[in-house]
């Protein structure tokens, strides 16, 4: 399981599943993640493992779509639609029982088989507003 696409589909189905520990197993031992939609960072298997489960707590019946990707040696970036139900708090953030689907990015490096480094790019107020905790978008009348 060397080849970058095939971690990266063993990390989207460990999500998938909703398996902390499949999804720790995926990352080597110091791999970073990175998610500038929440701000978090984090580093190592444990950490992983810890973020996956609060990710579960708080979203539940989620399910992530890849919609294009690209593997360039051990580099694999792909675009994904994120679908769930906020079904559990989160700091500040009662659960409101609604669902939300949003788009986003990633990109990883992969070396010996696991993830070492991977970035995720998404749109927090998106999915906020499709909560309920966030207003919706103002969008501008054609001029």
């Amino acid at each position: 399981m060397n080849d970058p696409k095939t971690v990266n589909d063993a990390w989207r189905d460990a999500l998938n599943r909703g398996d902390p520990d499949a999804v720790a197993a995926c990352f080597a031992r110091d791999g970073v993640l990175v998610d500038h939609g929440t701000g978090l960072r984090a580093t190592g298997r444990a950490d992983n493992r810890e973020t996956a489960a609060a990710f579960f707590k708080a979203f539940s019946d989620l399910h992530i779509e890849q919609t294009s990707h690209l593997t360039v040696g051990s580099e694999f970036a792909a675009e994904w639609t994120m679908r769930g139900v906020h079904t559990g708090d989160l700091p500040g953030m009662p659960a409101t029982g609604r669902s939300f689907s949003v788009a986003g990015a990633k990109f990883t490096q992969v070396r010996n088989g696991e993830i070492v480094s991977a970035a995720l790019y998404w749109n927090m107020a998106d999915l906020l507003s499709q909560v309920g905790l966030l207003p919706p978008p103002q969008t501008r009348a054609a001029t």
